[in-house]
């Protein structure tokens, strides 16, 4: 009970927990990502039906099989062919295109639904319960909504929030009583609110500020009927607020309004709907812990309440108890980032960032933090980013240049200084670029031509140009010649060549280049005894390649088993990955390592105190193991 009492004060924070588009019904994948967030933590369903996630994850709300917080997205193991995304406090829950019901992350209350109250870091199945077309998160609580029109709820019930006339907690799926031809669900911190297909509005659970909209503050474990709401056609919920989108396209709150989240343009909270002022011509509407946010037809975003934070997009930190519009972020393609740091490039090839702003790693001329995004000065017609190991940023122009900003401290931007920039600075004499990569103070190019170049810090050669001198200028790695791919992580960088060979160059310490010692080299060495690499991975002090059959070879530390051969010596040279065959990608982790067979199966080696290996246990692993439970991500 610690654990949740800990964690319990944080939940005002909760996010969106629902978005419905006004007039539509989300059928499968389309060209744009589906989104949500928890009380920390963010996520996305990607056009292929892929679920991504970032922000806080102490309980494996990310679904990564880890514990580790993320700054930028990860993907949560199995999960293929989402239609839909939901978040709680601290849990995950998703739908497939088949009607069943996912879920991870914290599951003290039974909020997973896997008839347990064990924390998951991967995707758990839903018990009993199919066919369902909608989920939605409360903070400790799950919502169903079945295509009959049923709604269904597990979880935690102190308010009688599941619906079923007791206040005991469920950990599977229970009927929520006498709700029948329910078209859309949503859940905030304490409380259920339900859309039946007449445009009225039903709401169930705690009550203390209003929002279940019935007039009183009395909590209910049966629904009750929100008044005067009708031809209705959207709802959401925040933490203790509720929001309607009315057929006509206004929108409609009620509940806590102690920052201004109802829009009405006071902080009286109201128990029963007030509208917002001034928004007309609305589409779709999400509710965050203490604020509102809605989208216009005309394609604008426009937010009210809570503000501290920046959350509101507006320029500033001060709430507002009407709406006001968010500046600019839409149409983001790519998204990455440095320890503290998050990079989104647009449509438009603009580059927009957000965090830590210490060293001008931002590129918006300032150095304050930012808690909403900012746009990066004079970054136009970009087609990559890249995050750089520890403070600077890296963008590829469509013309071929390549430009940085940030921490300079080695001369990683490339500029001539060593002067930290919170602009961009285009990096010298370089053009005709395809790819771009970041090591911890260094920063890596593929030129058009085959040939890779680097500068920034070389303590240990890992520029490649036969020296240990810092380069505040790119330089050509000595000997380096049609180049398809790079990779960079720590103080080595790597190189795969047409011909299928990899050349590594830098630190060797445990022997991450592959050339039979641990000398550091301060030009390219061969990986021995490897040809015909497709693809390449750098775990920082262990390398992995894929070979065209298929077959998975690593070298470097092995001191949690990472390399997979069974043992967990340090391999100064390549050697096979033990009993994985058909193999089509990888991936590493700093102390272990991921493969994607053929069959579409997922098998993961090396640490696992976090259970990020996926297989049921926190034992470390020196030969793969299958990760459990993933759905089919085969082709």
């Amino acid at each position: 009970m610690s654990k949740f009492r800990r964690i319990a004060g944080l939940v005002l924070c909760l996010v969106v927990v629902t978005m419905v588009v006004a007039g539509c019904r989300r059928e499968g994948p389309s060209d744009l990502p589906v989104l949500a967030a928890g009380c920390h933590h963010s996520l996305a369903v990607a056009a292929d039906g892929t679920v991504w996630a970032w922000g806080w994850n102490e309980c494996g709300q990310l679904g990564d099989g880890t514990t580790a917080d993320r700054w930028t997205p990860v993907q949560a193991q199995g999960m293929a062919d989402v239609v839909a995304i939901a978040g709680g406090a601290f849990h995950t829950i998703a739908l497939r295109r088949d009607g069943t019901v996912w879920a991870w992350g914290y599951n003290y209350l039974g909020q997973l639904g896997d008839k347990t109250t064990t924390d998951r870091l991967t995707p758990v199945q839903v018990k009993g319960i199919a066919d369902v077309v909608a989920i939605a998160g409360g903070a400790f609580h799950t919502i169903a909504l079945r295509r009959d029109g049923t709604v269904w709820t597990w979880g935690y019930n102190e308010w009688g929030q599941l619906g079923d006339g007791t206040t005991t907690d469920r950990s599977t799926p229970v009927q929520v009583q006498g709700m029948s031809d329910v078209v859309a669900i949503a859940g905030g911190d304490w409380h259920t609110v339900t859309l039946r297909r007449n445009g009225s509005v039903w709401a169930w659970g705690r009550n203390d500020f209003g929002q279940l909209g019935d007039g009183t503050t009395t909590d209910r474990s049966t629904p009750v009927q929100v008044q005067g709401m009708a031809d209705v056609v959207a709802i959401a919920a925040g933490a203790g607020h509720t929001i309607a989108l009315r057929l006509d396209r206004t929108v409609w709150a009620w509940g806590w309004n102690g920052e201004g989240q109802l829009g009405d343009g006071t902080t009286t909270d109201r128990s029963t709907p007030v509208q917002a002022r001034g928004m007309a011509d609305v589409v779709a509407i999400a509710g965050g812990g203490g604020h509102t946010i809605a989208l216009r037809r005309d394609g604008t975003v426009w937010a009210w309440g809570r503000n501290y934070e920046g959350q509101l997009g507006d320029g500033t930190t001060t709430d507002r108890s009407t709406p006001v519009q968010l500046q600019g972020m839409a149409n983001v393609v790519a998204i990455a980032g440095g320890d503290w740091h998050t990079i989104a490039l647009r449509r438009d090839g603009t580059v927009w960032a957000w965090g830590w702003n210490k060293y001008g790693q931002l590129g918006d001329r300032t150095m304050p933090d930012r808690p909403s995004p900012v746009q990066v000065q004079g970054m136009a017609d970009m087609v990559a980013i890249a995050g750089g190991g520890q403070y600077h940023t890296i963008a590829l122009r469509g013309d071929g240049t390549v430009w940085a900003w940030g921490y300079n401290s080695d001369g990683q931007l490339g500029d001539g200084t060593t002067t930290n920039r919170s602009t961009p600075v285009q990096v010298q004499g370089m053009a005709d670029v395809a790819a771009i990569a970041g090591g911890a103070f260094h920063t890596i190019a593929l030129r058009r031509d085959g040939t890779a170049w680097v500068w920034g810090e070389n303590y240990y050669g890992e520029l490649g140009d036969g020296t240990t001198t810092d380069r505040w200028t790119p330089v050509r790695v000595q000997g380096m010649a049609d180049v398809v791919a790079i990779a960079g992580r720590r103080e080595h960088t790597l190189a795969l060549r047409r011909d299928g060979t990899v050349w590594a160059w830098g630190e060797n310490g445990d022997g991450e280049l592959g050339d039979g010692t641990t000398t550091d080299h301060s030009t390219p060495v061969q990986a021995q005894g490897l040809a015909d690499v497709v693809a390449i991975a750098d775990g920082g002090l262990h390398t992995i390649a894929l070979r065209r059959d298929g077959t998975v070879w690593a070298w470097g530390n092995n001191g949690n088993g990472q390399l997979g051969d069974g043992t967990t010596t340090d391999r100064s040279t390549p050697g096979e990955v033990e009993g994985l065959t058909d193999v089509v990608a990888i991936a590493c982790g700093c102390w272990h390592t991921i493969a994607l067979r053929r069959d579409g199966t997922v098998w993961a080696w090396g640490w696992n105190k976090k259970g990020q290996l996926g297989d049921g246990t926190t034992t470390d692993r020196s030969t793969p193991v299958q990760v459990q439970g993933l759905p089919d991500m085969g082709p």
